[in-house]
């Protein structure tokens, strides 16, 4: 039977704009990769070249997780600034946020998106998560096969600034649209999902597409993740 997954709380020695110490989530299941050509799967390899020449950009660790003596992500937990945030907004995102960038060997699944820091605030457009895990940014609108055609590293590390600037400025989501509902997965779905990411990121997600309705609903348009305590 496979293990329950959970997030440990990481006191790190990073101060905040408030000079109080930031804690941060850890990755489960993992083991940290010494070097980068120990990286396997390719859009990882495309995503390490890109932190390496970005300027806004800061590489804090390499990971791996694997299943049955094989790999089945590999993760960079990376620092970005963001210069469209404003200071002490009031949604309380940071200049300056640490993410963990999960790459799935599927190249089908898109890069999960985890914000690190215990605090970080609830809002819209996050997928659902547990209440044991960080948050996991909804970067798009379309559906993965439609964000494929023009993903490139670059343009994926425009869309998490676009989003965090966005959302600190209250604009992410366009005042004139409703909100859209939570859709979850059947438990089948669930098992596919777990299996295709074995940290257990995205289990109880509503990120999956449900055929059986008629029409693909997109990635969990808003959130309700209960805030950790």
């Amino acid at each position: 039977m496979r293990q329950r997954l959970l997030f440990q709380r990481l006191l790190v020695p990073v101060e905040n704009q408030n000079n109080r110490p930031e804690m941060y989530f850890e990755l489960p299941n993992i083991v940290e990769v010494s070097t980068a050509n120990e990286l396997t799967i390719p859009r990882a390899r495309e995503l390490h070249e890109a932190i390496l020449h970005g300027r806004d950009y800061t590489l804090i660790q390499i990971l791996r997780c694997e299943v049955d003596g094989s790999t089945a992500q590999e993760c960079f937990v990376i620092e970005i600034e963001c210069d469209g945030v404003p200071p002490r907004n009031s949604v309380g995102i940071h200049y300056r946020e640490r993410l963990a960038l999960c790459v799935p060997r599927d190249a089908k699944r898109l890069v999960e998106v985890f914000a690190l820091r215990k605090d970080f605030p609830v809002l819209i457009h996050q997928n659902q998560v547990s209440p044991d895990a960080p948050a996991n940014l909804c970067l798009y609108f379309e559906l993965p096969t439609a964000v494929f055609r023009n993903w490139t590293p670059q343009n994926f590390f425009r869309r998490i600034q676009w989003w965090l600037e966005k959302s600190s400025r209250g604009e992410l989501h366009p005042s004139n649209l409703p909100v859209e509902q939570l859709f979850f997965s059947s438990p089948a779905e669930n098992q596919g999902a777990n299996a295709a990411y074995p940290m257990g990121l995205v289990n109880g997600s509503a990120c999956f597409d449900l055929p059986q309705h008629g029409e693909k609903f997109r990635r969990g348009y808003f959130t309700n993740r209960p805030v950790a305590k």
